[in-house]
């Protein structure tokens, strides 16, 4: 899971690069400047998702091994 969610943030991310690299050059109309505000917004969700997937992922990885080592509880 957390490797889709980081997938997306590196599609947000080249899209972000797009338009800045259009605004450095052409400059992007208020339209244009407005979907870099959304896309922005976006990422900085979309990163916070995929931090959480992360440390989902590791504490299911962490109860498993200890589980796997006797030391969780039984009949779990």
């Amino acid at each position: 899971m957390a490797d889709g969610q980081w997938a997306t943030v590196r599609q947000i991310a080249g899209e972000i690069e797009r338009l800045e690299a259009l605004d450095r050059g052409e400059g992007l109309d208020e339209d244009g400047r407005a979907v870099l505000a959304r896309l922005r917004i976006r990422a900085g969700r979309a990163s916070s998702r995929a931090v959480l997937a992360d440390d989902v992922a590791d504490r299911i990885d962490r109860a498993t091994r200890t589980r796997d080592r006797g030391g969780g509880a039984t009949g779990t």
